[in-house]
């Protein structure tokens, strides 16, 4: 499962800075780490506390970062360390945490950190980032090395966003860590997958603004997910999948009786492409979720405009 891991940064907050937390502990989001390293060991600690706090009422991981004494008096379970702190630390304060990451720049950081006891680590910056302006990005490629290197998972960060998040995860990225997108605002949804949380349970706690997406791969599941709130369904995967190549597959039958039992949006998802878009014709989906189809290309404008128009066709000739 590709994991979102949102990185805290309070001096980008619109608005209070808790209210965003809980916002982001709320959508689905599968951890938070609170990177608020500039601030003096005592006043992190009890933004600490309170961050805790909430990332427990919404069963949300929590992994406090940079001040190991103030998180081994929280008796925080996660730890997020610079390589350099990490170095400094011994075998048994490592090990008081069940989750320890390292900020990794290099395939040998990783091996390091992974030596040293860390249970994962972020690589980065794959991207450019204003968060790091004028530094230039270290690449896609280092992210394959490095996960392909380590046998503990390793989390994409730096300047990821949709346009280049399918590109990690097809990398091997265990996930994505995002900061400014998290931060400046609330998302306007979140898609909940099969192994998420339960799309009532975020309903309950978001309120009715925040738009709900659900995987479903049967008619119970795509029932049960309108019923407990959800504003539209991703069914599939249709086709084998290059950046999901374990997905459980349905046939177009399975996704015609998905797309009939309900009565909100259904999106077809997996392996979607050029070469095979018009043969779901009569599967009744609102339309179509694609990653491969558009990353894989040189020219994703030109990809975009007729994957859109194709799209629209098929779709089109459901209503005839």
């Amino acid at each position: 499962m590709f994991e979102i891991i949102c990185v805290t940064n309070r001096l980008l907050c619109r608005g209070g800075f808790l209210e965003q937390i809980a916002r982001i502990a709320a959508s689905g989001a599968d951890g938070i780490i609170l990177r608020e390293k500039d601030l003096p060991e005592s006043e992190y600690a009890r933004l600490a506390a309170s961050v805790m706090r909430i990332c427990s009422e919404h069963g949300v991981r929590c992994v406090l970062h940079s001040y190991d004494k103030a998180a081994a008096r929280l008796r925080a379970g996660g730890l997020h360390m610079p390589l350099d702190g990490l170095r400094g630390m011994d075998d048994a304060a490592r090990a008081a945490f069940k989750v320890l990451g390292a900020s990794c720049h290099s395939v040998e950081d990783v091996l390091e950190a992974e030596g040293l006891g860390c249970t994962y680590v972020t690589l980065g910056h794959i991207y450019e980032t204003t968060c790091k302006p004028g530094l230039a990005p270290r690449g896609i490629e280092l992210l394959k090395s490095a996960c392909a290197s380590a046998q503990l998972p390793v989390y994409a960060i730096g300047g990821i966003g949709e346009g280049n998040i399918a590109e990690t995860a097809a990398a091997g990225a265990a996930g994505a860590c995002i900061m400014s997108g998290s931060m400046a605002s609330g998302a306007d949804g979140v898609h909940v997958g099969a192994e998420d949380r339960p799309v009532a349970e975020i309903r309950r706690e978001a309120g009715e603004s925040l738009i709900i997406g659900a995987t479903a791969k049967t008619v119970a599941q795509a029932v049960r997910a309108e019923a407990d709130g959800a504003d539209y369904l991703g069914v599939g995967a249709v086709f084998p999948s290059p950046t999901k190549k374990n997905a459980i597959r349905i046939t177009t039958a399975e996704l015609r009786d998905i797309c009939s039992s309900v009565s909100i949006p259904a999106v077809a998802i997996g392996g979607i492409d050029e070469a095979n878009m018009a043969s779901l014709a009569g599967g009744g989906m609102a339309g179509f979720a694609l990653v491969s189809a558009i990353f894989s290309k040189d020219d994703i404008t030109a990809a975009c405009r007729d994957l859109r128009a194709l799209a629209e066709k098929t779709v089109a000739e459901e209503k005839k």
